[in-house]
């Protein structure tokens, strides 16, 4: 008959426990909403336009949501806002992204310079 073993024997490594720790001090709390994932979704999409260059009114348009600010300083430099003006206009683009409108290209209406160059009349 063959001889039984000691049960504590028949292992002979020993395993230590580590409890986990919290990856960050985010992994506790519950996700973010989907709510401000969508609400932040529109600051991070939209483009801002170079500082110091001329920009057409209808290259602003097709860089971002350019459409108040450019209702904004047509009227606040006397001019119409009808859709001619708004695409056809010269403005200046400010380091924070704020436009100055400059001026309304009525012959040849306002020609794109390309990138990184100064729009034109």
């Amino acid at each position: 008959m063959p001889q039984r073993q000691n049960p504590s024997r028949l292992y002979t490594k020993h395993y230590r426990f580590i409890p986990l720790q919290p990856l960050s001090k985010w992994s506790n709390s519950p996700p973010p909403s989907p709510f401000i994932a969508l609400t932040m979704a529109p600051a991070a999409l939209a483009k801002n336009c170079k500082g110091s260059l001329m920009y057409c009114g209808r290259g602003l348009l097709n860089k971002g949501n350019y459409y108040d600010q450019i209702i904004e300083a047509l009227q606040g430099s006397g001019q119409p806002s009808d859709s001619a003006h708004v695409n056809n206009s010269l403005f200046f683009c400010k380091s924070d992204g704020n436009i100055i409108f400059q001026a309304f290209c009525r012959t040849s209406g306002c020609i794109n310079g390309g990138a990184y160059h100064s729009d034109y009349c």
